[in-house]
């Protein structure tokens, strides 16, 4: 049996609770367009998980623990969209599902690149800060390769000062961060009090290519609110969608799971909050409810960009 090469970022039967039908509406912030489409078919890259050694042997074992991780964690989300009770291993199991959701999209790998590409570029900078230290670097490897061609000096250090060249980064590096963090994540996540919001009826909730976030203290200053907030920050919500009727939200440290209604108007602030985080897909059971987000959030109108700046 060939190992698949189409492999979900979010998964299908993750999916599957937006969609009625067996589909959903999407909206592509990159082509600005909504897509009536199926599970299947979305949130899904050619190889995405499969690493390449240097021989061009391609290794799949990644994708296949990302596979375990999501047929167990299935059946806590049902439980949990049935209002039921779960134990302290199920806990332990959707912690680790969401912590690995964490490093698993097209965003993390955006945003790992983004930091990297920053901290290369500012090494070089630091490398090369002058002609005469970019002279003795040119020397010094020309005495171990005095058969390479090199540029000068000159044209070295002004092509590092400019910032005018890509970098290409490979997925190793991510894929052994993603795995990282997940195991990390995962024990915080876990110890934290988490409460289950159900969505009335008429109401769903979306979910994105980036669904899990967070949402800062309630007396953050306004010019500073999202700014350093992060997973251990003292009253931030860890804010994910389950299914298009339930919701977790884990705070602060604690071990109790209570599920509880919620209101349209707070349904309505969810959406927005993740509608407003995307990477590129915004994704839900009504066209309406999207192009309401849209048209609210403004994403239309904005690139995502890396909130992670080297300073």
């Amino acid at each position: 049996m060939k190992p698949p090469k189409r492999h979900h970022y979010l998964p299908q039967f993750y999916l599957n609770g937006f969609a009625h039908d067996q589909h959903f509406f999407v909206y592509d912030r990159e082509d600005n367009e909504y897509r009536k489409q199926t599970p299947k078919n979305t949130a899904v890259e050619k190889d995405f998980y499969t690493l390449t050694d240097d021989s061009g042997q391609k290794n799949t074992s990644i994708e296949t623990i990302i596979a375990k991780i999501e047929s167990r964690a299935k059946p806590v989300i049902d439980k949990l969209d049935s209002a039921e009770t779960i134990t302290f291993e199920e806990r332990v199991v959707l912690s680790h599902f969401i912590a690995l959701f964490i490093g698993r999209t097209p965003e993390y790998d955006a945003t790992f690149k983004s930091l990297q590409d920053q901290l290369m570029r500012k090494a070089n900078k630091v490398q090369f800060h002058s002609i005469e230290r970019t002279q003795a670097v040119l020397d010094n490897y020309k005495a171990t390769n005095p058969d390479k061609d090199t540029m000068s000096a000159e044209e070295l250090f002004e092509f590092v000062q400019k910032d005018e060249y890509n970098i290409e980064f490979g997925r190793a590096n991510t894929i052994d961060a993603m795995l990282e963090i997940a195991e990390s994540l995962t024990k915080y996540f876990c110890q934290m009090n988490w409460v289950v919001y159900h969505s009335p009826r008429q109401t769903s909730f979306v979910t994105t290519d980036s669904p899990f976030i967070i949402f800062p203290p309630a007396d953050r200053p306004k010019d500073t609110f999202f700014r350093g907030v992060g997973i251990l920050t003292p009253g931030a919500n860890k804010i994910i969608p389950l299914t298009q009727t339930t919701t977790l939200i884990m705070l602060d440290r604690g071990q109790s799971t209570v599920h509880k209604d919620l209101g349209r108007r707070f349904v309505r602030a969810i959406n927005l909050n993740l509608a407003s985080q995307c990477f590129r897909f915004v994704i839900g059971r009504d066209e309406t409810l999207l192009k309401d987000l849209v048209s609210k959030t403004k994403i239309d109108q904005t690139k995502w960009k890396s909130g992670l700046i080297v300073g």
